[in-house]
């Protein structure tokens, strides 16, 4: 967080400050050191964690001392939590993506200077908790995290690269913006949900072909053979499950259909053909606890299995009655898994495994007014930690 940043934040909080007449005599202008200041007790909260912030201040024999409270009085942290702006006030901004973008922005791009991201990557949805009301929340039930603002995003071994904010109703924001008008021909028809994979993954540094390419995870949100044989154009691997789609193989699709109602197939089972209307793209189908498809224009099914210690299905799951078998009334046991499955169960988790790594350090309450403040806060404050 350069200095000029900071700065900049003090300027505009000043500014916002001032607009608002129910303040009266009761603002005092902040500075960058306040700013830093105020921004380092944020983070503190999220490592010490109590009931309601009142508590930090509180004084007794029972209280733990928290040595911010020296330097900073607890009203006058609440009026800088509620007035510290990141956009400038007078140009009447509204959206919270907006408020948020000057930062998101610059953070995306300092972060190059602190990773360079090797060739496998994964772009994935991320949820910020969000408890307010707004016309961007989103409700996601599958989700750690079920209500919240939704981001975009691509990432490796947990270290966020660049993100995309959804709005409700027009998907992702500036999406379209970071994609080069020399390649619009070549995403023409793409979903917004395939564009998007597209965009994060031109925000990556380009990179020689004789050193690596990126490879990219992805589930069947994104996952569909055109998106693929366009990335393959490009130069990046693709590998990702898949929902059926039109030009895979009968057989794939009937075996599909048979395994989801019954469980006939043994473990193990693996189907491989290529995509019937788009060359480099292969479908492949897995037999593992359940039968799943997945797409690759890098792996084709020919590469030698991986040798991958494995957990036994338990007995109440009614569809792994043949999963069970190979393992021999054992707990775990090594096995062999396909190079494409195993390549994906160890590099797709990368946007989960940072949500994971906020969820240590992040405040346990709920932000309830201002969704701006959750994106800035809850995601943005967090990529520091």
């Amino acid at each position: 967080m350069p200095v000029e940043l900071v700065e900049q934040w003090a300027t505009w909080t000043n500014l916002r400050a001032r607009q608002n007449s129910s303040l009266g005599d009761k603002w005092v202008h902040t500075n960058s050191r306040e700013i830093y200041l105020f921004l380092g007790i944020f983070l503190y909260m999220g490592l010490v964690r109590t009931p309601t912030i009142n508590s930090y201040w509180e004084a007794g024999s029972m209280s733990t001392h928290h040595p911010f409270t020296v330097y900073m009085s607890r009203d006058r942290f609440k009026l800088l939590y509620r007035w510290v702006s990141t956009w400038d006030p007078r140009t009447g901004v509204i959206c919270p993506f907006e408020r948020v973008d000057y930062w998101s922005k610059i953070l995306q791009v300092r972060s190059m200077n602190f990773w360079l991201p090797g060739s496998e990557v994964s772009v994935d949805e991320a949820m910020v908790r969000f408890a307010g009301r707004s016309v961007h929340t989103v409700h996601l039930p599958s989700k750690p995290i079920p209500i919240g603002m939704k981001v975009w995003c691509i990432a490796q071994a947990g270290f966020m690269i660049g993100w995309f904010w959804h709005s409700k109703g027009r998907g992702p924001q500036g999406c379209l913006q970071e994609i080069p008008e020399s390649l619009h021909p070549l995403y023409q028809g793409l979903a917004n949900t395939q564009a998007v994979v597209f965009a994060l993954l031109l925000k990556l540094p380009r990179t020689p072909p004789s050193l690596y390419r990126y490879h990219v995870y992805i589930d069947n949100l994104f996952s569909t053979a055109q998106l693929f044989s366009l990335l393959l154009k490009y130069g990046i691997k693709a590998t990702g499950t898949a929902r059926v789609r039109e030009g895979m193989s009968r057989q794939i699709l009937a075996w599909k259909k048979i395994e989801q109602s019954k469980d006939k197939l043994p473990w193990g089972t693996l189907f491989a053909r290529a995509h019937k209307l788009y060359k480099g793209v292969s479908v492949l189908a897995f037999k593992d606890n359940n039968f799943f498809i997945m797409i690759s224009n890098y792996f084709n099914g020919s590469e030698a299995p991986i040798r991958t210690l494995r957990h036994c299905p338990s007995r109440s799951s009614t569809k792994a009655r043949t999963a069970r078998r190979p393992f021999g009334g054992k707990a775990v046991k090594v096995l062999p898994v396909p190079a494409a499955v195993s390549a994906y169960n160890h590099h797709m988790n990368g946007v989960d495994i940072a949500d994971q790594y906020r969820s240590y350090y992040s405040s346990s309450r709920r932000t309830r007014r201002g969704a701006w403040k959750a994106l800035q806060y809850l995601f943005l404050l967090g990529k520091h930690r």
